[in-house]
């Protein structure tokens, strides 16, 4: 396991990843998270949809969202994003940058906001630290983090952008 110290938040990662017959990494991944506060009250009910390939790293994501309240919804893609509007429009949507197929997440961001014909808050997230992915995320109104990414920073995210209070 990792264990994560992020300005006093408790944050621990653990599980078995290994590769599948893919050549992608496979398993099960935890994450175990601390500090209710304002924030987790604020974000508690909340609808997110993520949007990652990596089913790892999408069933992390939704674990950690889920133990703060949120109710999620996940997809791989475009396709899948558009698919879960039938069960209602998410209030903000995470995303990975990059991809299958060529997708990235602004395209997802842009198909989403399109289909639903309103504003969507959009948070990024990406492992690649090159300035084109924010002036990309930029373009579509996106705000990025960087991976790997301390709790807390994630928690602020997507409080501030569907309007929470800051912490």
């Amino acid at each position: 396991g990792l264990d994560i110290d992020a300005r006093g938040l408790a944050l621990r990662i653990a599980g078995l990843l290994q590769k599948g017959p893919d050549g992608r990494a496979e398993g099960r991944l935890a994450i175990y998270a601390s500090d209710p506060g304002a924030l987790l009250d604020f974000l508690a009910g909340h609808r997110i949809l993520i949007v990652e390939n990596d089913p790892s790293v999408r069933s992390a994501f939704a674990f950690l969202l889920r133990s703060w309240g949120v109710d999620v919804t996940t997809a791989a893609g475009i396709e899948s994003a558009l698919a879960t509007l039938e069960e209602g429009a998410p209030d903000a949507v995470l995303s990975d940058y990059r991809l299958d197929n060529g997708e990235t997440g602004c395209d997802v961001i842009v198909a989403l906001r399109d289909r639903l014909d309103k504003p969507l808050p959009a948070l990024m997230v990406s492992a690649e630290q090159v300035e084109f992915i924010a002036e990309a995320a930029g373009q579509v109104g996106a705000e990025v983090l960087a991976k790997p990414l301390a709790e807390m920073d994630l928690r602020r995210s997507l409080a501030r952008l569907l309007g929470g209070p800051a912490a």
